[in-house]
């Protein structure tokens, strides 16, 4: 796990999912709730004018049948001033009375408005009307609707909630139609007695979902808090052991490991600017002696002293590994001139390492250091070559007499 990357935040992620489904739920239980209980007030005042038109027919139809069944024939601008029409209308208001019907309408089978409490109607023709066709087919047929403005009976209403139906006039079930009915009821009071129980349902569910997201974010945040403090436990092991595995634990400095894959490095970089650079292979002199003299508390003390010295020498754009023992590398990058600027690192490192060193104890040694240098692409252009090279030359300084600096003479 890089640790630049960023962590997944559960308990933001769970707020935002768990509001947007709130909302879903509320929202698709809301419109469930008024398709089921609209369509169960449609098919209510669907029967009920069923029951009304039935007793309509039995109370008055006998009357009026032969009226409706040659309305046709009369001439429709006076059709309204019959009679039977104003007679027709006071029977009608007089069954409806009391009751939530608030307009009535009686249609001839070709679809000619032969009744209507709204009288302008009177005359109108609807046989292209879907409602009246099934119903002249035998089916009664429902719908709710709003209207702004309605005409009922004597007067004008706003903003109404109705039910209308379309209602095969006829003497028995079995009997052919005579004709269509058509009732409008009055729902408001019921429309708005539905939507306050939708709002109560609604206040309801998202109110108990709020309480249970309330408590499932405890949980989850609880649960993100472990998470991330996993991830970041994941992250410090993976950055220890990656110091580990790169890193000397005696030195602090880059092992073996990493010099292998800065040196391919190096060389990739250089191949394609052109530039030279070094390596320096050091060894420290007779350091068997001193740790077999003093043991491996004092040897060790002294490869950290010698660490410390080696890094202060070196140039900003060079890196320092200890390959193990008492071996040391340095890459030397960017000898954009000549050669010499490896040497002076090199110098560098023998005066700093060569001062007297003061151990745990008070003991003061004095130690020295060998330094082999091999240069790319002189004395190689891959990094066996060039390592082998610089090692050769480490030696070389030993047998030259140790405390100095030899380049690779090929």
């Amino acid at each position: 796990m890089e640790t630049g990357k960023q962590t997944f935040e559960l308990s933001r992620f769970f707020s935002l999912t768990s509001l947007v489904g709130i909302l879903v739920v509320a929202v698709g239980l809301s419109l469930l709730y008024r398709y089921i209980a609209f369509n169960a007030l449609t098919e209510h005042e669907s029967r009920s004018n069923v029951t009304l038109t039935q007793a309509f027919v039995n109370a008055i139809w006998p009357d009026y049948s032969v009226f409706i069944e040659n309305a046709h024939l009369i001439p429709k601008d006076e059709l309204p001033q019959r009679a039977e029409i104003k007679r027709l209308k006071a029977d009608v208001l007089r069954h409806m009375h009391g009751i939530s019907v608030v307009k009535v309408k009686i249609y001839h089978l070709n679809g000619l408005t032969v009744f209507s409490t709204e009288e302008r109607q009177i005359g109108e023709d609807k046989s292209r009307n879907p409602g009246f066709q099934r119903a002249k087919a035998g089916e009664p047929v429902s719908e709710i609707t709003y209207r702004q403005q309605f005409d009922a009976f004597e007067q004008v209403v706003t903003d109404r909630d109705l039910v209308f139906s379309y209602i095969p006039i006829r003497k028995s079930e079995a009997a052919p139609v005579e004709a269509v009915f058509e009732i409008y009821s009055d729902v408001t009071q019921l429309v708005a007695s539905l939507e306050k129980t939708q709002w109560q349902i609604v206040a309801g569910v998202v109110g108990g979902m709020a309480l249970l997201y309330a408590f499932l974010f405890l949980i989850v945040r609880r649960a993100d808090r472990i998470i991330k403090d996993y991830q970041q436990e994941m992250i410090a092991n993976e950055a220890k052991i990656r110091h580990e595995a790169y890193y000397d634990s005696l030195t602090g400095l880059p092992n073996r490991r990493d010099f292998a894959e800065r040196l391919t490095e190096t060389l990739k970089r250089a191949k394609r600017t052109g530039n030279m650079f070094g390596v320096l292979f050091l060894d420290i002199d007779r350091f068997k002696l001193i740790n077999d003299s003093l043991g491996h508390h004092a040897g060790d003390e002294l490869l950290q002293i010698a660490a410390r010295r080696i890094q202060s020498c070196v140039r900003e754009s060079d890196s320092v590994f200890r390959l193990g023992g008492d071996e040391f590398t340095v890459i030397a990058e960017g000898l954009e001139h000549s050669e010499e600027e490896a040497a002076l690192v090199a110098r560098r490192i023998i005066e700093a390492v060569s001062k007297p060193a003061t151990l745990d104890g008070g003991r003061e040694l004095i130690v020295t250091i060998s330094i082999g240098i091999a240069i790319f692409p002189n004395d190689g252009t891959d990094a066996d070559k060039l390592m082998k090279n610089a090692d050769a030359a480490m030696y070389l300084a030993k047998e030259s007499g140790r405390n100095r600096y030899q380049f690779h003479s090929g």
